[in-house]
């Protein structure tokens, strides 16, 4: 590999590391509506699994309560798990 195609590597990295995170292209402004719609979907996750643990506290037979992965009646504690992505330069 040449240090032309490392640096384009590098380059394209970079510019898609900023969109992932919120921030404007090549150093523009951040923009916040990006990152609230990145956590969504972890929220939207967090917020099912707690309705879905009172319905099935409440209604404990109700079909939705178990399927075949987990069976949400037994479930003491769900766990989620991140890693942070920094540059080092």
């Amino acid at each position: 590999m040449t240090s032309e195609v490392i640096n384009k590597i590098n380059t394209i990295s970079d510019v898609r590391q900023d969109f992932f995170l919120g921030l404007g292209a090549m150093g523009d402004a951040p923009v916040p509506e990006i990152v609230k719609f990145r956590a969504g979907s972890l929220l939207k996750d967090v917020i099912d699994r707690m309705k879905l643990k009172i319905l099935c506290l409440v209604s404990p037979t109700d079909p939705s309560c178990s399927n075949a992965l987990i069976d949400i009646r037994q479930l003491k504690y769900y766990a989620y798990s991140g890693v942070n992505i920094e540059k080092i330069s």
